[in-house]
């Protein structure tokens, strides 16, 4: 009874420690921001998710194949966070590293229930919880499928080991159900099942009693659950292809995939020895692969499953370990390659266990034949707390790396080469920032390493159009179309910019077409409201914009136009709450910071307005009109030089601006 008693005590405690450590780790992303790789069709451009947790979201969370997956659970999960939290990425941040947390702890108690070993198991928890291979998973608010299903599958394994204890076919429901509720949040738990029958080889040794038959009844019991990974697998085929995410397929050879999928095992096992060179994306080598690398990876990869198996007997922790990491493994490898990624750290979320364990059992084993058991405690205590310490200050370090986006893709290069994803990305964040000229270079550069990126080229188009190069930036988003005609986003883009030549019919028709791909795409309503706007079609271009805030509440040009027609109608106050969400999305947006000076100028709160218009302007110089409107607050004012100039220089970058000529003609006139 005692020991029981002590047993329960060290359960308990080495699960308080994990529990902390795995939450301590990460604590400080609580801090980061979202990141502009897929956290924007994840959360902060996705209308169902920013909704919160409601019925109609719900129906759309088990119906839709957005993102070109099926996980409703997952949708469900960042709803609830929207719910608690609004938009603030602390909340989504918050909820990753509690579910890393809790499974830290759930996968010591799944492993110390079947090896009734607490101590390995709480090394390989550890080792687990603070991982630097696992900070992607972690870190990333888009990965929350990774963290929230492999939750539901450690549910799973402590449930199958409880059910070791007390056999019978109504116990494996509890496992079943938790298996369904992680492949409803990522399908990557497809190989469980499989995981199940190691299990029974070691430790629960379930197949020892009556040989080749109860290998059979084993394989047989499973049968549901390998009906339950079928289904997650078909579904993920359909998603995934109906959202063209294996549009990768026909770029890229059978023999390029299959070579890069026999290197990439090798490539995971080293970086969990040695975790260096980490990076948000890898890009597909392609059929760049050295034969002699892909002849070598494979010759170590045989030769390391043939010395598992035939350690079966004697070590079979062995066996079970590296077949863990290989079976789970498998459906990421890009056999069928969806994405463009050679690999991803998060991929290793659940592989890593199974090398870990084997590691772990096998130094404990060597380690066991010294005489003094004090000693070999002691070496391995020692060792253990090297490691997860080591380890601990590394992932620190790659903690930080996600901080912001800027930070990540920087980061990015400065590890990888010929990294496109990583240049065109980092170029669009520098352009936001209005640091145009390395952003050119950075969107160029990604398009020299990789000319088919088609969302390179589109960043490319934006940023030409940004500075005022409208005919490069038609001919880039037409080069775009050529090759994908069904890119309604890069449609939409050319819309702005055909709108911006005075096509207008033109831009009617590309965002009609771009409707018609994507009826939501807030771009697309907005480039068709704009269109109305400038034929005078207030009421109609105003729906329009509504249209698009309604699918991306923190679209800010919507919100700047939008405020725009309201002040046309007398609603200065609306206007300006228009004015303030878009602030509250780009602080530099130009147009709200135009509109907010027109309402207060309506207002006659001169001083207020003169702030708007010198900040439009600061964010925008080439805009015309905010130099008008500064003048017209300025000589109000009676800073007539200062309006002078501003009129002067509206007149220079607009000589058609008749208000500017007026307004100047009367200084000067008045001075004569």
């Amino acid at each position: 009874m005692s020991a029981d008693k002590s047993r329960r005590r060290t359960l308990v405690l080495f699960s308080a420690l994990l529990f902390l450590l795995g939450a301590g780790i990460y604590a400080q992303v609580l801090a980061f921001d979202f990141v502009s790789l897929d956290d924007d069709v994840y959360v902060t451009r996705n209308a169902m998710v920013r909704s919160g947790l409601t019925l109609s979201g719900a129906v759309w969370a088990f119906t839709t194949s957005h993102a070109a997956n099926w996980h409703p659970l997952t949708w469900l999960s960042l709803m609830l966070d929207a719910s608690l939290g609004g938009a603030r990425p602390a909340v989504y941040h918050g909820t990753n590293a509690l579910l890393h947390a809790l499974n830290s702890l759930l996968l010591f108690l799944a492993l110390a229930c079947m090896t009734r070993r607490a101590g390995r198991s709480a090394f390989v928890a550890a080792l687990f919880a603070v991982h630097p291979l696992h900070v992607e998973s972690v870190a990333w608010v888009s990965s929350r499928k990774d963290v929230l299903s492999a939750l539901f599958g450690f549910l799973a394994l402590l449930a199958y080991a409880r059910r070791d204890r007390a056999p019978g076919a109504r116990r494996l429901l509890p496992t079943a159900l938790f298996l369904a509720l992680g492949l409803m949040a990522k399908p990557t738990l497809v190989a469980l099942p499989l995981i199940f029958l190691l299990l029974d080889f070691w430790p629960l040794e379930r197949s020892t009693d009556d040989g080749r038959a109860r290998w059979t009844q084993l394989l047989l019991e499973k049968a549901p659950l390998f009906l339950l990974a079928i289904a997650a697998a078909f579904l993920t085929w359909r998603a995934q292809s109906s959202g063209g995410a294996l549009d990768a397929l026909p770029q890229l050879s059978v023999g390029a995939r299959l070579a890069n999928a026999i290197v990439t095992p090798a490539s995971y096992a080293v970086r969990t020895l040695w975790p260096a060179r980490l990076a948000v994306f890898y890009p597909h080598p392609g059929a760049s692969l050295s034969p002699v690398w892909v002849v070598c990876s494979a010759v170590l990869l045989g030769a390391l499953t043939a010395l598992a198996l035939l350690a079966a007997r004697r070590r079979p922790y062995l066996t079970v370990g590296w077949l863990w990491y290989v079976v789970t493994l498998l459906p990421t490898l890009g056999i069928l390659q969806a994405g463009r990624q050679g690999m991803a750290d998060r991929y290793t979320y659940l592989p890593l266990i199974g090398l870990v364990l084997a590691l772990t059992w096998g130094a404990a084993d060597v380690l066991g034949g010294l005489r003094s058991s004090r000693v070999r405690h002691a070496v391995l205590g020692s060792a253990a707390a090297l490691s997860v310490g080591t380890l601990s200050l590394v992932a620190h370090v790659q903690i930080a790396v996600w901080r912001n986006s800027r930070a990540l893709f920087e980061h990015a290069l400065a590890v990888t080469r010929d990294n496109y994803l990583a240049e065109a990305a980092l170029g669009s964040e520098l352009m936001r920032a209005g640091e145009h000229d390395a952003a050119l270079d950075h969107l160029q550069e990604a398009l020299r390493i990789e000319p088919r990126f088609a969302e390179g080229r589109d960043g490319l188009a934006r940023a030409l159009l940004a500075m005022g190069r409208t005919e490069d930036a038609v001919r880039e988003w037409n080069e775009v179309l050529r090759a994908k005609p069904d890119y309604a986003e890069a449609r939409a883009g050319l819309a702005a910019a055909l709108l911006a030549q005075g096509r207008t019919e033109d831009a009617v028709a590309e965002s009609q077409r771009a409707l018609h791909d994507a009826p939501d795409l807030p771009e697309a309503r907005t480039s068709l409201g704009l269109v109305l706007l400038r034929s005078g079609r207030f009421e109609e271009a105003a729906a329009e914009f509504r249209r698009a805030l309604a699918a991306d509440p923190d679209h800010a040009a919507a919100h700047a136009y939008l405020a725009g027609i309201l002040l046309r109608e007398g609603e200065v106050e609306e206007a300006k709450a228009q004015c303030r969400e878009a602030l509250a999305v780009d602080p530099d947006a130009p147009g709200a910071h135009y509109n907010l000076g027109l309402a207060f100028l309506q207002e006659r709160n001169l001083e207020a307005a003169r702030a708007e218009f010198e900040a439009a302007i600061r964010a925008e110089p080439r805009y015309a009109d905010s130099r008008l409107n500064l003048g017209v607050v300025l000589a109000q004012l009676g800073r007539l030089d200062e309006a002078e100039a501003q009129f002067s220089e509206a007149l220079r970058i607009d000589p058609g601006n008749q208000a500017a000529r007026r307004n100047l003609e009367l200084i000067r006139g008045g001075r004569r």
